[in-house]
């Protein structure tokens, strides 16, 4: 995973758990695991377990023992091992989205337009702006 990217995740783990201090967002905190089922996903994810630990991101490395021990119905002869990934989260995403509009409209102040397709987006040093298919523009500050 490119440090990019992870840290785009790392940053979407802090929102959301803020978030969730304010509303029920259907936030379960069980982490995920990816298992490797063959030679080359298994040194794939001790290879991320390594620049895990150099970019101080927790990660557990499982052995076959371990995940087959930990993850009901997984089968023996499909796992090589797994990476556990214990601050990650899961949600109902549809009874979150739904949570999160209301949260981000009453305490928040925003609006949100539904049914409505941006057809562009521009920016410049003092706003971004979107149009929509009916012509409509919406600015917001930079």
């Amino acid at each position: 995973m490119d440090l990019k990217w992870q840290n785009f995740g790392r940053e979407s783990l802090a929102i959301y758990n803020e978030l969730h201090t304010q509303a029920d967002l259907t936030i379960r905190k069980n982490g995920s695991v990816y298992i490797a089922s063959n030679d080359e996903e298994l040194q794939l994810i001790e290879e991320l377990y390594e620049i895990n630990r150099n970019n101080d991101y927790e990660s557990v490395l499982l052995s076959k023992n371990d995940c087959i021990k930990k993850f009901d119905g997984l089968r023996s002869d499909y796992c090589k091992g797994g990476l556990f990934f214990p601050q990650e989260l899961s949600v109902d995403s549809a009874d979150m989205i739904v949570k999160l509009h209301k949260l981000l409209q009453e305490k928040m102040g925003l609006q949100i337009f539904y049914n409505t397709t941006v057809l562009e987006t521009h920016e410049d040093d003092q706003k971004c702006t979107a149009v929509t298919a009916d012509g409509a523009e919406f600015y917001t500050p930079k």
